[in-house]
């Protein structure tokens, strides 16, 4: 917030204090007295607070009293409406609508349309749309600015009304349109920006160059060159950025001559503007300008330099050497940013620079640099003077994790300078080992309180089950952070122990303190913790009560709960505090808890249906339509027919949910209606109910006049069309209105997998070459999941196209262009596509080669022949100097399961970092060469995490029976970051099955997490394991599992029903609210049931009538 913002706010918030002026003049009835007099909210407290929090609910009550009286001065009220519309005060929106809709004003009414556009909700749409067609010219242009921040946000009603201003004679309402629209990358606004390039007022002329940058079109670029000589400096630097992103080569040269500009900012933006570009003809120029430049500029060179990758690996190592201290800096820098392997040797010859930044910054860069990096940190650091820089060695020793550093971090955290041991003891958190886990921890007890903070966030995160006794000794320490800390780490560990003793911290005046106790307690759950939870409910800070409604349903969510009537009343409570915030959370909770709802709750729920604030009714609505009742369905009807709610909102999917045939016939009549945006939701809620006759009625919405109809039609019938609706889609390819194209695009790419339908390819195939990057890039990934082949070769041009333009590490939209093109060519495959990539993975250019190992790792190889893979690999295992195209190739070795491959990979493990060492773990267990066991089980003592977490992963999938015991150990101890989806299939197919059952059995019976239960019990189930069923089944009921669990159990341990019915209810699904957990644990019963439930994803992919759910099934087919 600005100085003259918070100025203005201070001064109301004195009005508001004092009671408004009466209407017509005159001063509030009170003396006057001076700001300092008055505890007015702080510039602190707007800063840092959460919005709306600074001021206190008697504060906010005052405000909205005053904009509802009449009787007050306007200028009084206009002053609260402000405050009302910066602080977000939703319960503010009601007297602020009265004002447009009712009052005269014109004044107030300006100031309560400002107001009202800070809240972005879709209660305004109508009343702002009313005022733009009937109001007075400055109240007209108020609304459509106001009106154009939903445009922004994406609200499809506001970008339709925005089309229609941009056709206005009204010069100033068609200016607002057009940059509204150019915000959101529409193409149709682009001609009209244009001409705005060229309009007398500088804003304007900066608006329509972000607008046009965002469109993207490189035909754009001759029109943005000549405001580089701008008379505005604003002006001309948002030229250069906009340039930088459109990222043509036309504007290199004009931006390489204002590398002599006289204004430091322009050199800047033209400077970033060239490295976004990425055209090498720029080198020279930025090269010769940073050795000119002073300190200021050198930054902005050197950075711009450092986009253009390893083609700039000679000027980084020349600088490396320079004389000149802040040039060996700035070379150092630039050679840390490439990640190539020839920078390691010149990154360790830093470190004995004489200049301390010239070390600080070569050490931030060794942690990509393996062992070699490491070994020269841990040699230098006792002889190293610098604080600054022991403390930056410390800190890359704990990323890298190497277990050579282990004795000289546990050192460091014991050293004089309480900044190095509290940076040592951050790093002491990377690693799983006695020693790490008993310098935290003793350092609880460390004098420095940042060194407690670090230990006891430390020793949270690494879930230090042995540290939880210091821990709860530590909630009793003087400093708010330690106790903060510690209390969070309670929390991460579970400790049903800590509870006392966290419920304590509630008692604490400083708010953060007992809002992270509340946060600690939901954490731990139970019924035990949410007892203690509730007593907050009553706290005076808004933010705490919040704190409090998450709390409870974080753990009624993932914990055992009793008694679920006490916190469900609790939540019900929630939705009638006075703060907005605090009732959105609590309708968040009851929405996503998958628990019955009591009488209270069912009553609060109904009592927030006509809320203001979008995201609050969103939530109310969809929990009360999961309880299919009646009457409480006939209630969100009624105000869904009032039109407020907007179109494509989450209130039509509840409206859905709950449909019955009376709100089925209701939809009907309102769709033949006249109200255009009620006709237009109507058609989506009944494309997404179960009426059957859906697609009949929405098929004439693709003939319509109306282009926004037209394109609500074509995205209905994504969610009821069949094969009548095909034809009418593929004439909308040509439709003159780009939303149009994209809605018929998305809904054909559904139909098309439906009913195997690929007319539309050659029309798709010809919309690759649209200036409109939205529609390309649409018509791109839709061709994709056709996975027609004739589309290959107009891909592929392209993909060779953009990549000329991708030469170093930034290239504006060209990388989102690419990687739509990418994701196309590697869905559909084949031994075309392979030959195409293999050969671009051999480029002189290292990020075409990076883009082209990107598609290569994404093509299912199964089918395809690829000899030329292995010496891709090979070569490039021994030549790539680029460290991320070398780990993609040790993936790949993974990925096509290349056995000679395995040599090179050990060979690398010598010298690797951290990173790569994982690549190389995890692809030797892709591999699947189970000689390689043994090898790999020796990480699983490894001190690095992340290491022992790969090693885990790929020792599961070799099946090495030797190392069974220990990953159950593993899975025991580390089950909250081990155990999840992606290793079930490996756990079921265990060479040690008694062992495993045995472990898992155990976890099922111990953890205190829902997911985790879940995990466990259909392991167990499809291990066959009758001995645990009983018990998974009644902690499942206890943890208020999901029907859906229970079915995926039972099915898993043999009833093929259940299969059936699993799958017929997944195809049916069109709410993606219905999907989530659910459809996940299908999806894995399936993959878990051989060629029955691979049977059973094929039709899924096939037959699904939601997307998400073809394309996940299409996952689980494809990878383990």
């Amino acid at each position: 917030m600005n100085k003259k913002t918070l100025k203005g706010l201070l001064t109301s918030t004195l009005i508001i204090i004092l009671g408004c002026g009466p209407k017509g003049g005159g001063t509030p009835v009170s003396k006057t007295v001076t700001t300092a007099q008055v505890s007015a909210p702080s510039a602190q407290g707007f800063e840092h607070c959460p919005v709306g929090y600074g001021w206190g609910s008697d504060f906010n009550k005052k405000v909205v009293s005053i904009i509802a009286d009449r009787t007050c001065n306007p200028k009084d009220r206009a002053e609260a409406a402000e405050v009302a519309g910066q602080s977000y005060m939703f319960d503010a929106m009601k007297p602020l609508l009265d004002i447009i809709t009712q009052e005269e004003d014109e004044s107030l009414k300006l100031s309560a349309i400002k107001a009202l556009s800070y809240f972005n909700t879709r209660r305004v749409l109508r009343p702002f749309m009313k005022l733009i067609e009937k109001g007075e010219p400055k109240v007209r242009s108020a609304a459509a600015e106001a009106l154009s921040y939903l445009a922004n946000s994406g609200n499809v009603v506001a970008i339709d009304f925005m089309k229609k201003l941009a056709n206005q004679d009204d010069e100033e309402l068609r200016t607002i349109a057009l940059i509204s629209l150019g915000r959101n990358g529409n193409f149709s606004a682009r001609e009209g920006l244009i001409k705005l390039l060229k309009h007398k007022n500088p804003t304007t002329r900066g608006d329509a160059i972000e607008a046009l940058s965002i469109i993207g079109d490189e035909s754009i670029v001759p029109h943005l060159i000549p405001l580089l000589e701008d008379s505005d400096l604003d002006v001309r630097m948002k030229t250069c950025y906009a340039l930088g992103q459109i990222g043509s080569r036309e504007a290199t040269k004009p931006l390489i001559n204002l590398l002599n500009d006289k204004e430091p900012s322009i050199r800047g933006a033209a400077a970033m503007a060239l490295g976004l570009i990425g055209d090498e003809n720029a080198i020279p120029a930025l090269y010769e300008a940073f050795k000119k430049a002073d300190q200021q500029d050198r930054q902005s060179y050197a950075a711009a330099l450092g986009y253009f990758g390893t083609r700039v690996f000679d000027i980084a190592k020349e600088l490396s050497s320079s004389d000149n201290k802040y040039l060996r800096r700035f070379g150092i820098e630039i050679l840390g940013r490439l990640s190539d392997t020839r920078a390691a040797p010149l990154l360790i010859k830093a470190l004995d620079d004489q200049a301390e930044d010239v070390r600080i910054t070569s050490v931030r860069s060794l942690s990509l640099c393996g062992q070699n990096g490491v070994k020269a940190i841990i040699e230098k650091f006792p002889k190293e003077k610098s604080a600054d820089v022991r403390i930056e060695m410390v800190r890359t020793l704990g990323y890298s994790s190497d277990s050579q550093s282990l004795p000289l971090l546990v050192k460091a955290a014991k050293e004089e300078t309480d900044r190095v041991r509290a940076e040592a003891v951050r790093a002491l958190g990377y690693f799983d080992d006695p020693s790490a886990e008993d310098a935290l921890i003793s350092a609880l007890k460390d004098e420095s309180e940042w060194v407690k903070e670090s230990a006891a966030s430390a020793l949270g995160q690494s879930r230090v089950k042995k540290a939880i006794s210091a821990l709860i000794e530590t909630l009793n320490d003087q400093d708010l952070y330690v106790k903060t800390n510690a209390a969070r780490a309670l929390g991460l560990l579970n400790a049903e122990e800590a509870i006392p003793g966290i419920a304590e911290l509630l008692k604490e005046q400083n708010e953060n303190v007992r809002q992270s106790a509340v946060s600690a307690l939901g954490d731990i759950g139970g019924d035990k913790a949410i007892e203690k939870i509730t007593t907050a409910l009553s706290d005076e800070k808004e933010s705490v009560r919040e704190a409090t409604i998450n709390a409870i349903g974080m753990a009624l969510g993932s914990s055992e709960v009793e008694n679920i009537t006490g916190p469900m009343i609790s939540l019900a409570r929630g939705l009638k505090d006075e703060n907005f915030y605090v009732r959105e959370a609590s309708a968040f909770n009851i929405s996503h808890i998958e628990i019955p709802y009591t009488k209270e709750v069912l009553e609060s729920l109904q009592e927030e249906m006509n809320e203001a604030d979008d995201i609050l009714v969103n939530e109310v609505f969809w929990a009360l339509s999961t309880t299919k009742d009646k009457k409480i369905s006939e209630k969100m009807l009624n105000l869904f027919k009032e039109g407020n709610f907007g179109v494509l909102t989450p209130i039509e999917e509840a409206i859905a949910n709950s449909a019955n045939e009376e709100t089925i016939q209701e939809l009907k009549k309102l769709i033949s209606g006249e109200d255009k945006y009620l006709k237009a939701s109507s058609a989506i809620t009944l494309s997404l109910s179960s009426s059957k006759d859906a697609e009949e009625i929405i098929l004439p919405f693709l003939s319509s006049d109306d282009s926004f109809l037209r394109m609500i039609g074509a995205m209905a019938l994504s969610n009821c069309g069949g094969k009548n609706s095909l034809e009418p889609l593929k004439k909308l390819l040509s439709d003159k209105d780009e939303d149009v194209v994209l809605s018929a695009i998305e809904s054909l790419q559904k139909i098309s997998r439906q009913t195997g339908d690929t007319g539309m390819v050659d029309s798709l195939i010809q919309l690759l070459d649209s200036p409109n990057r939205k529609i390309s890039g649409e018509a791109a990934a839709t061709l994709g999941i056709i996975g027609d082949e004739r589309a290959l070769p107009k891909l592929i041009e392209k993909f060779k196209k953009i990549s000329i333009k991708i030469t170093g590490i930034g290239c504006g939209y060209a990388c989102s262009e690419i990687s739509q093109i990418s994701y196309a060519i590697s869905l559909i495959g084949g031994e075309k596509a392979v030959e195409e990539m293999i050969a671009l993975a051999k480029d002189p250019n290292p990020r075409t080669r990076q883009e082209a190992l990107n598609v290569l790792m994404q093509i299912d190889l199964e089918k395809v022949k690829c000899p030329e893979c292995e010496e891709l690999i090979i070569n490039g295992l021994k030549e790539e100097t680029s460290l991320y195209n070398r780990d993609s190739l040790i993936s790949f070795a993974g990925k096509i399961k290349f056995q000679k491959s395995i040599p090179n990979l050990k060979e690398l493990m010598k010298e690797a970092d951290r990173i790569t060492k994982s690549k190389i773990i995890s692809a030797i267990g892709s591999i699947g060469d189970k000689k390689e066991g043994k090898f790999i089980a020796q990480f699983l003592k490894n001190q690095a995490r992340d290491l022992k977490y790969s090693a885990f992963n790929s020792a599961l999938k070799l099946k090495y029976a030797g190392a069974v015991p220990q990953i159950v150990k593993l899975l025991e101890e580390k089950s909250y970051d081990l155990f999840n989806a992606s290793i079930l299939e490996s756990l079921v197919d265990s060479p040690d099955k008694t062992t495993m059952i045995e472990g898992i059995a155990k976890i099922a019976k111990e953890t205190k997490n829902k997911s985790i239960l879940i995990y466990a019990a259909i392991a167990l189930a499809a291990l066959k394991n009758e001995g645990s069923r009983g018990m998974i089944e009644k902690r499942l009921l206890k943890f208020g599992a999901p029907g859906i669990v229970f079915d995926v159990i039972s099915y898993l341990y043999g009833d093929k029903t259940k299969g059936n019915e699993i799958f017929n209810t997944l195809r049916e699904i069109k709410i993606g609210r219905k999907a989530g957990l659910s459809t996940d644990l299908a999806m894995i019963a399936f993959r878990l049931s051989g060629e029955e439930g691979k049977e059973y994803l094929e039709k899924l992919y096939r037959e699904a009538k939601s997307e998400a759910i073809a394309q996940s099934a299409k996952y689980y087919l494809k990878n383990p």
